[in-house]
């Protein structure tokens, strides 16, 4: 018997006569009974409409049982696209957008700081975005120091999948993609660690100072070297173009020297720092303007600043990018120091004599 219209749980249990280990090669009721959802932390896409918080997708949304094949799994779905218009052959970021784009749930603190977590995916990946993790397109990172510390094969060329961070936790196997691993069920069904990630990841902005470890950032560092993290210096085998002026790993500094910080302390928004509203952008080219999101044109190095960083003189905290010299600066408040613009201590050039000559051939500014 098929699923009824008066009982939305039934459509899930009738694919599970066959998906739950049984007939089908995939468990797929074991990926979505992981982990407990409620109504900040979600383990697995909410099939179970008694579990919905407000929130609920069935099967069908994202498979059509009677289309959909083995090499092409979405045959039959329709999603949106980065102009927000209905496609009916979608690739898998599209059928994501369906729920994760315009229709986004806003107000979501999903690590308990008091600060929303959650923003429009199709602005933060659109194609003019001057930050994003390279979804739709290559990123706009094309610098030496980047390629250095990927993994798994990746190139600053490379383009990825949603699913490549969230997914089955045994994916982890394997670094760069999750296509690369060689556990199943793949997808972004459900997972032991949320929101649905296929690695850890330390959702806090600011944690105790010295505590910091790899594994925090597990999911990171599967496609990102360690050395982000774990070396001072170029000779140590840091791969970065963010050194201050005693040409130190200013990574390092932040998360293991002083610790205190997260990944998510910078980089907030991690999908793409255009939607996201945390952040003054200064910008120092003929002139100095100010943006509240983003700005077309300059590369951002996905910097956005979560909520709990504290502001100084402005607003929020600044990020300043001065075009002529590459002098980039902070102004904010962390864990009670100021970080003044235009200090010594809080400025950093992005030039190559920080790194290795070489490693820093990225021009700032790009057409879109």
């Amino acid at each position: 018997m098929g699923p009824g219209a008066d009982n939305g749980d039934e459509e899930e249990r009738f694919c599970f006569n066959c998906h739950d280990g049984s007939l089908a090669s995939t468990n797929l009721q074991a990926e979505f009974a992981k982990g407990t959802n409620t109504a900040t932390r979600t383990y697995h896409h909410p099939v179970d409409d008694d579990n919905q918080f407000t929130r609920a997708v069935e099967c069908t949304d994202c498979r059509k049982p009677h289309q959909a094949t083995s090499s092409n799994v979405l045959k039959g779905v329709t999603g949106t696209d980065l102009d927000g218009n209905a496609v009916s052959t979608p690739v898998e970021y599209e059928v994501c957008l369906n729920c994760h784009g315009d229709t986004y749930q806003a107000s979501r603190d999903i690590n308990g700081d008091g600060f929303d977590d959650t923003s429009n995916k199709r602005l933060d990946i659109a194609a003019n975005a001057s930050a994003y993790h390279p979804v739709q397109q290559a990123g706009r990172n094309t610098s030496g120091a980047l390629q250095a510390q990927l993994l798994g094969g990746l190139t600053t060329s490379s383009t990825m999948r949603c699913s490549d961070c969230h997914n089955n936790q045994a994916t982890a196997d394997a670094q760069g993609l999750a296509s690369n691993s060689t556990a199943s069920p793949q997808g972004p069904h459900g997972s032991t660690i949320y929101p649905i990630l296929r690695a850890s990841s330390d959702l806090r902005a600011i944690q105790p100072e010295g505590s910091a470890t790899t594994s925090q950032f597990a999911l990171c560092f599967l496609c990102h070297s360690q050395s982000l993290m774990t070396a001072r210096r170029f000779s140590d085998g840091s791969r970065t173009n963010f050194y201050g002026a005693s040409k130190e790993s200013l990574h390092w500094f932040h998360l293991t020297n002083n610790g205190g910080v997260t990944c998510r302390s910078c980089h907030f928004s991690t999908h793409g720092n255009q939607s996201a509203g945390n952040t003054i952008y200064r910008i120092i080219d003929g002139g100095t303007t100010d943006y509240n999101s983003p700005p077309v044109g300059y590369k951002t190095r996905m910097v956005n600043f979560s909520g709990a960083i504290g502001a100084r003189g402005f607003a929020k905290p600044m990020f300043q990018i001065n075009v002529s010299t590459r002098w980039r600066s902070c102004d904010l408040v962390c864990h009670g120091t100021d970080h003044v613009l235009n200090d010594g201590d809080f400025t950093y050039n992005a030039f190559a004599e920080h790194g290795q000559p070489g490693q820093d051939n990225d021009p700032l500014t790009y057409v879109p």
